[in-house]
């Protein structure tokens, strides 16, 4: 995995967004098609003018599929008052005719507007019924559909995007905490913001430690956050989590002014003991990982520049720099990384896990 720093001019990509959505929201009215116009219009300058292109397609799709359901949509009205032979002023005032004319709760007993499958309704076996058809359709939902979120597997090749990986069948538990600063001023975007796991179990004299050292780490940056005209933003991650350790790795991202500078911090923890586990009891740091780390970028992350620009003696002092290696366990082996002055990168290296 690799992640370099990024543009974050996306002012007109978020106005392009919102009107998209307004648009979408009211394809029923005339008024989505001045909205998605603004959206389409907005979007083209943010695609245009920066990077981060991600709100303005959003917002531009959006308002081109609201156009096309108003379309669908009036199409469809203006033929079934056409087959009816009727003018739209009868077809208006015969709709407000028959809703008015439900003025009454007898009315649902009235054989001539109900089919007779209605009188079942409410009846222990129809409910049965009805919860048995759902249940299969959605758990057929569920197995063919892919919702496109990344679940690492030992079998994987390798470890494609960090994610969380908790359980609830251990010993031990956790919950997720959140910090945050705000400015006084409405005016200023410069905030901080942090969440980070405090771990959960009965019997163990190291919890207090160890959470300290994890909410310490998510709040690495809090006293120098104003440093950067965005603020800083920390989210933790639980890589790994089972009956001997857990890894909890913190993403933090640096927000300048035009673009997002990235790094992270990993921490590994036996549970037994609650003491943390080093990068040297992980794997030996030496030239024939540094070697390996290489070639590994290339297969696994396509090159990072600065993975191949550098020597291998570059790469294991890097390996070797407290400041800038970070080792950590996911359910598909042990992940090594460098912080870099651009951004992260990480290989993975399959065969070793504790």
């Amino acid at each position: 995995m690799t992640e370099q720093k990024r543009g974050t001019e996306t002012a007109f990509g978020m106005v392009s967004l919102v009107m998209g959505m307004v648009s979408l929201l009211m394809f029923c009215s005339c008024i989505n098609w001045v909205t998605g116009i603004i959206a389409i219009v907005f979007g083209s300058i943010q695609v245009v003018k920066n990077e981060e292109k991600g709100f303005a397609v959003a917002g531009m799709v959006m308002a081109v599929l609201s156009m096309l359901l108003s379309v669908i949509l009036f199409t469809c009205i203006l033929m079934g008052i056409e087959d009816t032979g009727r003018s739209y002023e009868e077809f208006y005032r015969d709709y407000l005719y028959d809703y008015d004319a439900y003025d009454s709760y007898d009315d649902y007993d009235d054989p001539d507007r109900y089919p007779d499958w209605y009188d079942d309704y409410g009846d222990d076996d129809y409910d049965d019924d009805y919860d048995d058809y759902y249940d299969d359709y959605y758990d057929e939902y569920d197995d063919d559909y892919d919702y496109g979120y990344y679940e690492p597997d030992e079998n994987d090749p390798y470890y494609e995007e960090i994610v969380d990986c908790t359980r609830t069948d251990l010993d031990y538990s956790l919950q997720w905490a959140v910090e945050s600063l705000d400015p006084d001023n409405a005016d200023d975007e410069c905030t901080y913001y942090t969440t980070y796991p405090v771990l959960e179990m009965e019997d163990a004299p190291w919890l207090t430690s160890v959470n300290e050292t994890l909410r310490q780490a998510a709040n690495t940056y809090q006293s120098t956050y104003k440093e950067y005209e965005g603020g800083v933003s920390t989210f933790g991650y639980v890589t790994l989590m089972d009956e001997d350790k857990i890894s909890v790795v913190f993403k933090h991202n640096f927000y300048k002014k035009s673009v997002t500078e990235v790094r992270l911090e990993a921490h590994t923890f036996w549970i037994e003991s609650g003491t943390e586990i080093t990068p040297e009891e992980m794997t030996d740091i030496d030239l024939e990982l540094a070697m390996r780390f290489k070639a590994q970028d290339k297969t696994q992350n396509g090159g990072a520049d600065y993975v191949q620009d550098q020597t291998v003696e570059g790469i294991l002092a890097d390996l070797q720099d407290p400041a800038r290696a970070v080792f950590f366990y996911t359910p598909v082996g042990l992940e090594a990384g460098i912080n870099h002055e651009t951004g992260w990168v990480t290989v993975t290296l399959k065969e070793q896990a504790l």
